[in-house]
């Protein structure tokens, strides 16, 4: 979300956002751009307030601002803050990124002119989740403080914004799953997709080519035969070959008798009249998320309460994915 300083969320207007994303054996790596427009009769100084995946590592920003590409580097927070500042005294466009909480990240937007277009390009990468003998790619698209108060979680007021579920915006997606995923079988339980093939791999896009932003974007892929492994090393052009990061990811097939006994989940869902509004909303998507992490042979029951109290079963469910 990118709003004003001033607290006038109308002035910063979001005209697009896509994600591009290839899924490689156990890691992802996804390109997010969105593209902003100043609808004030003056410069702003805006501020963008993105999540990440909790367990996913930014590799790189960029902004575009009418055809002035800017790159993010990372420095001391308060050398930055020194050079934004100063940028911002002389006229200069300039740009500030810093992490709140885990997984949410501000980005100041310095002196962005009327009229003037904002693109903004991140890029980060991910190790699959698994459940039970399922990936899970999660790829968030509502902004939502995960602990409470965002300001007492590390942002500033200005980079904490009104959370709302249903914004009416939307966005387009691109995946590609490859390597030893390439045959994955893919289930998406939050979003209707259409998968085609391309040449070895496997092509996801959103059925309707867009989807409100109301509700995270969430695909399991189901493996022919699980990665036991992999590896991925990656040089930085700017070092000359001399700069390079490698990960390695395992995933070691353990005995049949240390498999977990079936877990038997009781869930409480707060219904009464003080969750109306975006409450009841949050409380939907977080019930989703603990579906999606049962594993098939795991038990579990929904009851609701406000003044009285309804079981959805009248027994404990089993699961039976991906149903």
């Amino acid at each position: 979300m990118l709003c004003a300083t001033d607290g006038n969320p109308e002035a910063v207007v979001l005209e697009s956002t896509h994600v591009a994303a290839d899924l490689r054996d156990l890691a992802a790596h996804v390109i997010l751009e969105q593209t902003y427009v100043n609808r004030e009769n003056q410069p702003i100084e805006a501020v963008y307030t993105f999540p990440l995946p909790m367990a996913a590592t930014l590799l790189g920003l960029t902004v575009t601002l009418d055809g002035r590409e800017l790159e993010a580097h990372a420095v001391e927070k308060t050398e930055a803050e020194e050079k934004y500042e100063d940028a911002i005294t002389d006229g200069d466009a300039a740009i500030m990124l810093q992490e709140g909480e885990p997984g949410l990240y501000s980005m100041n937007v310095g002196n962005l002119k009327p009229g003037e277009t904002c693109a903004i390009r991140l890029r980060f990468a991910q190790v699959h989740r698994f459940s039970g003998d399922n990936l899970r790619f999660h790829l968030p698209t509502t902004l939502a403080p995960r602990y409470g108060d965002p300001v007492a979680a590390g942002l500033d007021p200005h980079q904490a914004p009104e959370t709302v579920l249903d914004s009416g915006k939307s966005f387009s997606l691109d995946l590609r799953v490859s390597g030893s995923l390439a045959q994955a079988q893919l289930h998406s339980p939050s979003h209707e997709i259409s998968v085609a093939r391309d040449g070895e791999a496997q092509r996801i896009r959103l059925a309707k080519e867009t989807a409100a932003m109301d509700r995270d974007f969430v695909l399991l892929l189901t493996p022919q035969e699980v990665p036991q492994g992999t590896g991925l090393l990656v040089q930085d052009p700017r070092m000359d070959g001399q700069g390079s990061v490698a990960m390695a990811a395992f995933l070691p097939r353990l005995a049949g008798d240390l498999d977990p006994d079936p877990l038997n989940l009781k869930i409480v869902v707060d219904c009464s009249g003080s969750m109306g509004g975006d409450s009841m909303a949050q409380a939907r998507e977080a019930l989703l998320s603990i579906l999606d992490a049962l594993r098939p042979g795991d038990y579990f029951s929904i009851t609701a309460f406000g003044s009285t109290h309804k079981c959805l079963f009248p027994e404990q469910r089993r699961v039976d994915f991906p149903d």
